[in-house]
């Protein structure tokens, strides 16, 4: 018997490879040796047995094809550059539960392959923006940045998962540290809307507006108004709208208030939230122009109004041309664009 236990703890030594001629394992804080007629004891041959990795050859041949199906690409930051049709959208800019362009090229790169589900989310996938718009404007070109797969063709398969109202026109790599919003040295934008907005309007339309003050109708601001013009009645026809063609004496008036406009001024009148001491209101206006005005196919004159900044805030240009074309339709002064740089609150309409 005692030969036959010898020989199973021999067997056993031979086993356990690595095992330096010492038969003994650690077990928590002591020692046990094992023999075959110990079923408590710790088997040092298990234990290798357990430690070699396994491998499935069915599983293995399936990654292999994974693999080489779809090759994994590279993920880079990249700026986008797209223009799109803002009318179906709630503007550009991501905002939960509502459709906007953002939610849409984004979803478009998911279904793209450029962006995981689960890196759908502004935050996760580093998304930051050039400019953004408002419900129902459109952009000719805007830019975007954001980590995405490069993959080959990227333009032409996110373009493939987009409406028609939405183009991706190129992206390319950039550095990890580009920001969009911050890189970007100039933004610009078009206001078109019919010359027919710029008709005299009788003073009764503005009854709670500042300009029924001494800076309206005064002998100064009188000589620029065309004294064959008449005041129109607020119910014209479509076709007397259709027939109205802007005075050159009035597009002259436009582009000097325009022009008030340009270089750099407090303008915490045209916003919201923004205090007339914040840092933030102060903006650099490059140039603010009126072209010349057209006539569409349906007989209506146009008018585009044109605008070039550093950076503009919430509802900036929009208030810009609703001054604008206040202070036309009731013939008042330039000078008011200066005093809506003043700390006085002043309650300035927006267009459309």
């Amino acid at each position: 018997m005692k030969r036959q236990a010898e020989e199973s703890e021999e067997s056993v030594v031979a086993a356990g490879e690595g095992n330096s001629g010492d038969n003994r394992v650690t077990d928590g804080l002591h020692k046990r040796k094992y023999t075959a007629s110990d079923p408590t004891a710790i088997n040092p041959a298990a234990i290798a047995e357990s430690s070699k990795p396994t491998t499935s050859l069915a599983n293995g041949v399936s990654a292999v094809a994974d693999s080489k199906e779809k090759p994994k690409a590279s993920k880079q930051r990249m700026a986008v550059l797209f223009g799109y049709c803002g009318s179906a959208y709630r503007g550009s800019q991501l905002n939960p539960g509502q459709p906007t362009v953002e939610k849409e090229l984004m979803d478009a790169c998911v279904r793209a392959g450029a962006i995981t589900e689960q890196n759908n989310d502004a935050q996760r996938s580093g998304l930051n923006r050039c400019a953004r718009t408002d419900k129902g404007v459109h952009a000719a070109g805007n830019v975007v940045s954001l980590k995405l797969f490069a993959l080959p063709n990227l333009v032409d398969k996110i373009n493939e998962q987009l409406p028609p109202t939405v183009r991706v026109f190129d992206a390319f790599q950039v550095t990890s540290s580009f920001n969009a919003k911050n890189h970007c040295g100039g933004r610009q934008y078009e206001y078109s809307l019919p010359t027919y907005f710029l008709k005299f309007a009788k003073r009764e339309l503005y009854p709670f507006s500042a300009l029924q003050s001494d800076n309206n109708y005064t002998s100064s601001n009188a000589k620029m108004v065309d004294s064959s013009l008449s005041w129109p009645l607020v119910g014209d026809s479509y076709r007397q709208l259709s027939e109205f063609r802007l005075p050159e004496s009035q597009l002259q008036h436009l582009r000097d208030i325009l022009r008030g406009y340009e270089g750099t001024h407090n303008f915490h009148n045209f916003t919201v939230g923004v205090t007339f001491k914040e840092k933030n209101a102060g903006r650099y206006i490059t140039s603010f122009v009126a072209c010349d005005p057209f006539v569409r196919a349906d007989g209506v004159e146009w008018i585009n109004l044109r605008v070039a900044g550093q950076s503009f805030m919430l509802h900036q240009i929009r208030k810009m041309v609703g001054l604008a074309v206040m202070m036309v339709r009731t013939g008042t002064s330039k000078d008011l664009v200066t005093l809506a740089y003043r700390q006085q609150k002043i309650n300035i309409p927006k267009v459309p």
